[in-house]
């Protein structure tokens, strides 16, 4: 935080001014002025602090890593509007892969949650539009129409990939998490968690189960619901190991510290990797749809923070009426 004094002027443009108080004689406004934005960040799987990945004064969010070479997509609103990109860290190039542009007859508000297929040559998200509130959608890597998919009626974000890329499970205002074939016109399947799926449900590598964070642990159910365990105690954010034997989890202990750690899938227990200050605030604009994306060497996670600047103005030399 820092002090400002102007001449008459007003301060560059925030996300809002706030708190304004007049001094004694009438000659000073004191106000506070704000501006956030959100960055992407990579959490070190052997402990350590967060890495930044990707910042600039726009906000970036929803990492997720391709499983095929150094790229990750993400959604950006560098543009005025929101858009996903694609960036490639080994080469340092940036591009947009789906826009606007690609819904022509309906303008689109956001775009949320992206997610690289296995073969990395698809891309799954959720869309809002002027006319729909969160729809899933599927386009392909190299560009091409994009293919609608899901309840038209619901709410859907946060897809994830089956192992052998033929279905999506998902988060779904009417039921919870749920299933889709990717290749049909099927209905979707719910997978009988509405009762407490806290955030996006998340494929294993083996594809034997979909893990979702609730307020008493990660729940397992098996992908024809039918099987059904609980491991960890906490409400987390999560991500799967590449070996799928370890579940990355991430959430908020006391004094709103942040605690990273790593379940234990065959016994259940957790051990804590490191703990994080409230100052690093892990967040999304969308909340439960929290990135946590595990890098192709398996050595990070992506993710995203928040980033809250403020300033103090003492404006002078107005004119009085």
């Amino acid at each position: 935080m820092s002090w400002r004094s102007r001449a008459p002027a007003i301060p560059p443009s925030k996300s809002g001014w706030a708190t304004p108080a007049v001094s004694p004689d009438g000659s000073k406004i004191v106000f506070n002025s704000f501006d956030s934005n959100l960055d992407i960040v990579e959490i070190p799987v052997a402990g350590g602090p967060v890495k930044p990945l990707l910042a600039t004064s726009r906000s970036e969010q929803f990492p997720f890593w391709s499983p095929k070479g150094s790229v990750f997509a993400y959604v950006t609103n560098r543009t005025g509007r929101s858009e996903i990109w694609l960036k490639n860290t080994a080469d340092g190039s940036d591009r947009p892969i789906v826009t606007a542009r690609d819904f022509p007859n309906d303008q689109s508000l956001d775009f949320l949650t992206p997610a690289i297929s296995p073969d990395g040559a698809r891309i799954a998200y959720s869309r809002i539009s002027n006319k729909h509130v969160g729809e899933l959608w599927i386009s392909p890597m190299a560009g091409g129409s994009p293919l609608r998919i899901g309840d038209p009626n619901a709410y859907e974000l946060s897809p994830s990939w089956s192992p052998d890329g033929n279905w999506l499970a998902y988060f779904s205002s009417d039921v919870g998490a749920a299933k889709i074939s990717v290749g049909g016109s099927d209905s979707p399947i719910s997978l009988g968690l509405s009762d407490g799926c806290e955030n996006a449900p998340q494929w294993s590598p083996d594809g034997a189960w979909i893990a979702c964070g609730t307020d008493k642990g990660v729940v397992l159910v098996s992908p024809d619901g039918k099987q059904r365990r609980t491991v960890g105690h906490r409400k987390a954010f999560i991500a799967w190991s590449h070996d799928g034997k370890e579940i990355y989890a991430l959430g908020r202990i006391e004094g709103a510290k942040w605690r990273f750690g790593a379940i234990d899938v065959q016994s259940g227990r957790e051990r804590t990797i490191y703990d994080y200050d409230p100052e690093i605030r892990f967040a999304s604009s969308y909340n439960p749809s929290f990135p946590m994306s595990l890098s192709p060497d398996g050595k990070s996670i992506a993710t995203s923070v928040a980033n809250i600047r403020s300033d103090i103005w003492i404006l002078e030399g107005f004119a009085h009426h």
